[in-house]
């Protein structure tokens, strides 16, 4: 017997052309349907080796072979080449912060035709002053692009600086230029702490860093030396053991601080002895002097005046008898030419106005006695009379 074998027609079947992507884009491929089952031949990065349609992401150029049965034993071929074309990476770095003035550059890289960022630049570098997010696509020649996104989250004031700005300082003493609390210091001086004692005429200035990195700074100048207060009280001097004696400063002073604790501008003293004064002036400059006061004799004496004119004319207006001395024990007493008394008194300086009652008294003649006692000696008496002239 025989049997006569011809060639089943051909079967219709192709997949497309050849395609092209970039980067890690996939691509969908759909064979014909009306067959019995499918077989890719390529499993490398592909969704299914037997399903009609099939996702692929290959990253290197790659064909990919796929076998159709439309009848059992009769089967269709057909393949596709998929050029993958690369589009360099962009890294615009970490998130960053900086410095109020200062900017900062972000670079997408070389290798692109065009780029665009966020902003409607389209330069390959973005320089930024302000916080924000920035990103950028660029894209090849091939028509491939990458894009990256970076975030400026903070711009940092500046740290300000404060030296003191008065341009003198005392003679012999110092200033303390203080910079504040920061990072690090860094004077012209080339001190590194946060302060710095000057004593001298010149210009100081300093740079700080703060915890953010921000640089400050600040600058000031002595240009003066004040002399200190100096020759302020009197020459050595001597007072009686029984006197008082001011003591003043020749000038005017801001502050005054004497060795008695006084912080008065002039002091009274009735003992000898080493006083000093130490004085502030307009300048806050210091100064201190002092003053020997030794004892000198005096006489011991009593006076009293014979008249007196107690016409208000602040001339001789009072009668009282006058003690040089320390006085320990004083009584003092006026009489009318009857015996009775128009005034007495047991305080030293005060005397007799010429009145009685209030009434003014006429011109006479009157009676007085003191009974006084120097410390040291004993008990006196002494009588006299006076006369009131009108």
């Amino acid at each position: 017997d025989s049997v006569h074998v011809t060639a089943a027609p051909p079967i219709p079947f192709n997949i497309g052309p050849d395609r092209t992507k970039c980067n890690h884009d996939t691509i969908q491929i759909t064979a014909p349907s009306g067959f019995l089952n499918y077989f890719w031949s390529n499993s490398y990065n592909i969704s299914s080796t037997s399903a009609q349609n099939v996702i692929i992401n290959p990253t290197v150029d790659t064909a990919y072979y796929v076998r159709a049965e439309k009848t059992p034993g009769c089967f269709a071929y057909d393949t596709v080449k998929i050029r993958v074309n690369q589009s360099p990476s962009i890294n615009l770095g970490a998130d960053k912060s900086f410095c109020l003035g200062d900017s900062a550059v972000f670079d997408a890289g070389t290798g692109f035709l065009s780029y665009q960022w966020n902003n409607n630049i389209t330069t390959q570098q973005l320089r930024v002053h302000a916080a924000g997010t920035y990103a950028v696509r660029a894209t090849t020649v091939q028509g491939c692009t990458s894009s990256d996104t970076v975030k400026v989250s903070g711009v940092y004031p500046l740290p300000v600086v404060s030296l003191d700005k008065n341009p003198a300082i005392c003679i012999g003493s110092s200033k303390t230029l203080n910079a504040g609390s920061f990072s690090s210091y860094q004077w012209n001086t080339g001190a590194t702490s946060p302060t710095l004692i000057v004593n001298d005429i010149g210009k100081y200035w300093v740079s700080v860093t703060d915890g953010n990195g921000c640089l400050g700074s600040d600058t000031t100048a002595l240009t003066a030396l004040y002399p200190l207060p100096a020759g302020f009280l009197p020459l050595d001097t001597a007072i009686c053991s029984y006197g008082s004696l001011p003591l003043n400063a020749a000038a005017s002073f801001t502050t005054y601080l004497w060795s008695t604790g006084s912080a008065s501008a002039s002091l009274s003293i009735t003992q000898p002895g080493l006083y000093w004064l130490e004085v502030r002036d307009n300048n806050t400059c210091k100064g201190k002097d002092s003053i020997v006061v030794s004892t000198k004799d005096c006489l011991r004496e009593f006076y009293a005046p014979s008249a007196f004119t107690p016409n208000g004319d602040n001339r001789n207006d009072v009668f009282r008898p006058m003690l040089f001395g320390n006085i320990k024990k004083y009584h003092f007493t006026v009489y009318n030419r009857w015996g009775q008394i128009v005034f007495r008194s047991t305080e030293l300086h005060k005397g007799w106005d010429g009145k009685v009652g209030g009434m003014t008294q006429r011109s006479d003649a009157f009676v007085w006695t003191c009974l006084y006692q120097f410390e040291g000696e004993k008990e006196r008496i002494e009588k006299g009379s006076v006369t009131v002239i009108r």
